[in-house]
Formats: C-alpha cells, structure tokens, sequence
C-alpha cells in the first residue's frame, strides 16, 4: 500500500471509504473482542511530546507552511485508517479472501482483533453487503516518541476517534438471509490507535489497537 506522497488524496478517501470487521460486528448485535476495552500495546510519551486534540492539516492551499510532524503523522495515520478498513471491508464481502492481508494494515492487538472479527463472520457462513461510511474522524492524541527497545516500548502513535454510518449495510447468512438486529443503531463511535513501529518510515502506520466507544456518535464530531 502507498502512501507518502499519495497521502493528500488518499486522506480525502478516508472520509468516503467503507468500513467492515469490528465496527459492523458491534453493530449487528455480534459479541466479538473488540466491543470491550482494547489495551493499547504502546506506552503513551511525556505530556512535553503530545498533542491534544490535533487537527488533521489542510491540503486545499499549495501555499500553506510546512507540515510539522504530528500533521504529517495525522495525515499519514488516518490513510492508515482508510486501507485498514477497505481491507477489513473485502474480507467481510468475501469469505474466500485471503486473511493475511490483514498484516498489512494491522499490528500487535489490532491485528489479533481484526482477524477475530473476521473469523467470527466466516464461522457462521456470514457476509457482508453494502458500505459503511464515515461521518467524521476526530483526533485525539498524537505522540511521537520512539523507543522500541523499553519495556513495554514506546511507539509513536496517533489516536483517532471514528463515527461511522451502518444505515445502508445489511450482514446475511448463507441463506441470504439478514441477520442483522431490527434495532440496530445507524451510527457509532470507535477509537483507533495508529502506530508506526518502523518510524519515521511515513508507510509503517498500522492500526494497533481498537475499541468500540457506543451507539451513536456525539455531537462534537
């Protein structure tokens, strides 16, 4: 997967993509790992490193300063984002792809949950149809501190907040049959954490953990 200098218009992709996996899961009535508290596999920097909440920089002005790194890093996480659930959402449609692919866009926790999700659909002859799409993304934390070799290690690490739209996505099983609970919620809320282990290399941002936040998104995103 490419990013770099791809990032600006895949970080407008981000907010159309589709989404699958844990999110579809929480919203389908489906108990899973990642409906509970995810335990990030990353200590979080000193307050002197962080910075909260930051804004994901603007690429409507050729004109506009220099990125600093925790923008660069925003922009790079959230493209992060968008392949991990276009990888998530083809293995949902597809009971036949290829599971591996998922460690190219996830790490350390984050994988073990993706693939979880995954597996739990597949063990019940389940697929998915239609797109979930994102309403908003909201960041929440960005460190950039790298030590790899502490324990546990300290990995650089942008924390996303992801309200996403369900309304138009239906979960059948083999039948075809919708197993999807009448009183589902059109929205939720999931927090993502995004780290780089090969950093600064600006292509080794994978999701590494993930949690479910709630039924609807709050206002403020």
């Amino acid at each position: 997967m490419t990013h770099g200098s791809t990032a600006g218009k895949r970080l407008a992709r981000a907010v159309s993509t589709v989404l699958a996996g844990g999110l579809l899961a929480s919203c389908g009535g489906a108990s899973s790992a990642t409906t509970g508290e995810s335990t990030s596999p990353v200590a979080v920097g000193s307050p002197t490193t962080t910075t909260s909440p930051t804004s994901a920089p603007s690429t409507s002005s050729p004109e506009q300063s220099p990125s600093s790194p925790e923008d660069e890093a925003v922009a790079q996480a959230q493209v992060a984002v968008a392949d991990y659930y276009q990888v998530l959402n083809e293995l949902s449609a597809d009971p036949g792809a290829d599971l591996s692919i998922l460690k190219d866009v996830a790490i350390s926790s984050g994988l073990v949950d993706a693939e979880t999700e995954v597996n739990f659909d597949r063990s019940r002859d389940r697929r998915q149809i239609g797109a979930t799409k994102v309403a908003s993304i909201s960041v929440t934390n960005v460190t950039l501190q790298f030590a790899p070799d502490t324990t546990p290690p300290t990995i650089p690490t942008v924390q996303l907040d992801v309200c996403y739209d369900v309304s138009e996505v239906d979960v059948v099983d083999i039948n075809g049959d919708s197993v999807v609970k009448s009183d589902r919620p059109d929205t939720g809320l999931a927090r993502l954490g995004v780290a780089n282990y090969d950093w600064p290399e600006p292509t080794g941002w994978k999701i590494a953990f993930s949690e479910v936040k709630g039924d609807a998104c709050p206002d403020a995103l």
